[in-house]
């Protein structure tokens, strides 16, 4: 177990952005009503489909809110685990005005989109509490003017008006700017006596700006950002249900600045989980991105399984670079070829995405366990695998996964011709898969990183200069 001493902590903390929570909808017509008439967000055209120019809904959303947004996999159309998801807290919302919130809602009353679902809201008027000392407590304050939502799938949402100064203009997601600001805190429920633990596993792990008090852990996020933990009496763990499969299985994406020390505590501590959902995704973006789960408390001693687990709660942490990172856009920016963006769904227009979704779905749900990567040794970095699901190409990654090597696997269709690319053609001259890229040996003829295609050749690269030099398995290889 790890008792390395943090080093020293910015006010802000390590933690940069909480970027997106995810939750599953079965219901996208009412989720669109909701969150875009409603609240005022705005859609992400990154993640649908293009037709005459317009972006339309296909299989998942992603919705701004400021500068965080929502993504919504759409379970109806493919999307595995649970058929709607709800967060066991709530998430707060600002808005530029109360009055203009409170009329978008009352619009969605009796809309058809919103019929049969958990819809509902309730406004609530200022009542004269004495002002907040800080951000924290003014987040969470149930007497100051707000209103209170209930999204279709049964989230809820506590509204607030602040200025229009309190957007976060750091960076940017493409699309339009939403009408709402942002999204100051996420809360959620804890077991009680769990807020000092939770405090130190932010601390501990993310190096992140955290305080406890009064059953109440709080976590900095951002600048106007927070993470909340509240204490309920009579709230225990249960694990008797898949985390991945269960309701209130949402998880959180975190921007890190220092990425590599979080995934090597966690690691170390064997802290790290594969969520079968995204195992795909995570292989392909390699040490980008990691997940955990399990909420432990660092100082507590640890038994034969480990500490006890406080709370389940995955995170999906990101580095600044990773593809998806909002902070290379200083600019508010639409996607090229995409200047009109409409939140319709497919099957209004087109019949050619569709597909068996409930086929896709069971399929998705049958894989068994997710992916986690290794953190790079001391000066090592990560190799890039470039390969497709055939039986040459599976060797490599196996041996990769073998030898505990921080890797990202790029899919190469070979199906779709994708290995006589040009690209790819530098990389592996004969356009076969697989083809590995070392940046931990250099080429001696050009001094760049070294390429190697062919599971053969790679195999023995990775013996050589990974596993002591002797075959493989064969009890030759020393540290």
């Amino acid at each position: 177990m790890t008792a390395a001493p943090s080093p020293s902590r910015p006010a802000l903390g390590n933690v940069l952005l909480l970027e997106h929570i995810n939750l599953n909808t079965q219901h996208p017509e009412a989720a669109l009503t909701f969150y875009l008439r409603g609240l005022g967000l705005a859609q992400d055209p990154r993640m649908g489909e293009v037709v005459d120019g317009k972006v339309y809904v296909n299989r998942t959303m992603w919705l701004n809110a400021g500068l965080s947004q929502l993504h919504m996999p759409i379970t109806t159309r493919g999307a595995s685990g649970p058929r709607d998801n709800v967060l066991r807290g709530t998430i707060h919302v600002d808005v530029p005005s109360l009055s203009k919130a409170r009329a978008r809602l009352e619009a969605l009353v009796g809309a058809a989109e919103l019929s049969g679902t958990c819809f509902s809201y309730q406004a609530f008027d200022d009542m004269h509490v004495p002002a907040a000392q800080d951000q924290d407590q003014e987040a969470n304050e149930e007497g100051r003017a707000h209103i209170v939502a209930i999204d279709p799938s049964g989230n809820r949402l506590v509204l607030r008006e602040r200025p229009a100064s309190s957007r976060d203009e750091r960076c940017y997601h493409p699309g339009p700017l939403s009408w709402c600001l942002g999204v100051p805190a996420v809360e959620f429920t804890c077991p009680q006596g769990s807020s000092e633990g939770i405090k130190n596993f932010y601390e501990h792990y993310f190096n992140a700006a955290a305080s406890a008090a009064n059953g109440v852990a709080t976590v900095c996020t951002g600048p106007h950002q927070r993470l909340r933990f509240v204490e309920v009496a009579g709230l225990s763990v249960d694990a008797s249900v898949p985390y991945h499969e269960r309701r209130d299985g949402i998880h959180l994406c975190l921007y890190i600045q220092d990425h590599a020390r979080t995934l090597a505590l966690l690691e170390a501590d064997g802290l790290l989980w594969g969520n079968p959902r995204y195992r795909d995704l995570d292989r392909g973006l390699g040490t980008r991105q990691f997940r955990c789960k399990d909420i432990v408390d660092p100082r507590a001693p640890a038994g034969e399984r480990g500490r006890a687990v406080l709370l389940e709660l995955e995170h999906e942490v990101r580095t600044v670079d990773h593809a998806g990172s909002p902070f290379a856009h200083c600019k508010p920016y639409l996607l090229l070829d995409r200047p009109v963006v409409e939140a319709r769904l497919v099957h209004e227009v087109s019949t050619l995405f569709e597909q068996d979704f409930e086929a896709l779905r069971v399929a998705k749900m049958a894989v068994p366990v997710g992916w986690v990567p290794s953190a790079p040794r001391p000066g090592q970095e990560e190799l890039v695998l470039f390969t497709w699901s055939t039986p040459n190409g599976v060797k490599a990654s196996v041996c990769l996964e073998e030898l505990a090597l921080p890797y990202r696997l790029v899919s190469v269709h070979i199906g779709e011709g994708e290995q006589h690319a040009p690209g790819f053609h530098a990389i592996s001259p004969a356009d076969k898969i697989p083809a590995l890229v070392d940046p931990n040996v250099r080429d001696p003829a050009t001094g760049e990183p070294l390429t190697i295609f062919e599971s053969g050749a790679i195999l023995m690269h990775l013996a050589a200069h990974y596993g002591g030099g002797g075959p493989l398995g064969g009890g030759a290889a020393q540290e």
